[in-house]
Parts: C-alpha cells; sequence; structure tokens
C-alpha cells in the first residue's frame, strides 16, 4: 500500500476509529480485569514472542506485547495468537500500545463474526478473516491455499517449486504455516513487512494470500536452483 511513513498513524487512526483516551482507559479496564494475578499467566505466552523476527521492541514493549496476547489468549478465548505477535509489534512502531490493544480486540472479534455468520460453510469466505483463532481454522487456512496453488496444473511454475519441495524433503505444508503463522516475516526484511501488514489490516487473509503468492513467484528461480532445504529459510 502506498501508505506515506508520515501518515501511517493516522491512517490505523482513522480506519480503526480509534480515540486515544478512549483507548487509554479501556486498556486500564483490562489490566485491571485480568487481575493480580494475570501476570503470572502472560509467562506461558513468550513463546508467541518466538513468532517476531524483528529484535526493535524495548522491555516495555515486550512486557505490553506479551500481555495483548495473553489477555486475548484467555480473556477473549483465541486459542491461537500467533500471527499478532508480529502484527502488533510492527503496529507499536506508529502508534501507543493502548491503541494496537484496541485493534487486536477488534480484529479478533471481526473474526469471530465472519466465522459465525458463514457458520463454518464457505471455506472461501474465511479469507476475509484476521485471526483463525483455532487450530483447526489455521489448517484449514493452509489447506485452502495449498488447493489454490496447485490447482491450476498448467502452471509449470508452480510445479516446479512444488517438486523441488519435494525433492528437499521440505514439507510445503510447513512452509505455508511458517508464512501465515509470522505474517511472512519469518522469511522478509521490515521493509517489505510493513506493507504486507498494512495490506493484512485492510484485506484479511486474502492479503496475505496475495503475498504469498508474489514471494513464491518472485523467488521461483531461486527456490528451484537450492540444493538444500537448509537453504530454504
Amino acid at each position: 500500500m502506498g501508505i506515506p511513513e508520515s501518515k501511517k498513524s493516522i491512517f490505523l487512526r482513522s480506519v480503526f476509529e480509534l480515540n486515544k483516551n478512549s483507548c487509554h482507559f479501556d486498556y486500564l479496564a483490562a489490566k485491571k480485569d485480568a487481575g493480580d494475578g494475570f501476570m503470572e499467566y502472560t509467562k506461558q505466552i513468550n513463546i508467541e514472542l518466538a513468532s517476531i523476527h524483528y529484535d526493535f521492541l524495548t522491555d516495555f514493549g515486550k512486557k505490553e506485547l506479551t500481555f495483548m496476547l495473553a489477555y486475548i489468549h484467555q480473556m477473549m478465548e483465541a486459542k491461537r495468537v500467533s500471527n499478532l505477535g508480529p502484527l502488533a509489534s510492527i503496529l507499536m512502531i506508529y502508534i501507543s500500545p493502548e491503541e494496537v490493544f484496541k485493534i487486536l480486540k477488534l480484529l479478533v472479534e471481526r473474526s469471530d463474526k465472519i466465522k459465525m455468520r458463514d457458520n463454518l460453510m464457505h471455506l472461501r469466505n474465511k479469507l476475509g478473516w484476521h485471526v483463525a483463532t483455532d487450530e483447526d481454522d489455521h489448517a484449514q487456512l493452509i489447506s485452502t491455499f495449498i488447493d489454490s496453488y496447485i490447482s491450476l496444473k498448467k502452471n509449470g511454475n508452480r510445479r516446479q517449486v512444488l517438486v523441488k519441495f519435494y525433492e528437499l524433503q521440505y514439507n510445503f505444508d510447513f512452509f505455508v504455516h511458517q508464512m501465515m503463522n509470522s505474517l511472512l516475516t519469518v522469511v522478509i526484511p521490515i521493509d517489505f513487512a510493513i506493507p504486507v501488514i498494512f495490506n493484512y489490516l485492510i484485506e484479511g487473509q486474502k492479503g496475505i494470500f496475495k503475498s504469498m503468492y508474489g514471494l513464491i513467484k518472485s523467488n521461483k528461480q531461486f527456490i528451484v536452483s537450492l540444493n538444500s532445504k537448509d537453504q530454504l529459510m
């Protein structure tokens, strides 16, 4: 997306209708609701920080991020929050933790509403989700991408990529999982990740799928030239 760097915070506050004061008091209320013993629980969520591949957060930022993920995991009953870590860490470059927390809650709520509306019957509509809140949902999204990727049998480029993964004995499903779980941040530098993240905020999983298609296509020659799976990631 062609959003100027200086306008990204304005964009986020406009799209998600963020009010600084309201976000601040909501965040304080969430911490109060969590209770004194909640921070002990957050130690269990620290493993999610392993999905963040850019080490630019301060200790304060990491503490706030841990609280956000733990709150959404426990209080909003989202069983998996892995892709929210990379998202939140990048958003904190532009807006406050309180505002980031509000966006994360909105994304989870929006995804849950889409799920309820679709009644889990029409998988394609799930591409509007931002968060797959349990492992079954995540697995279905991975399958959707893989099925769509291999469906065009006439596309020789895609066949070559899949054959190379097979030759390298590298599970393509796992590769897709890694990219989706990290919102591609496991394989791209932060300068490229930022526009991917902002596109994801607008389009949901569709935005990530498009970025994944583009990433694989643009690196096709590199992939088919590999001699070892250790060179892949």
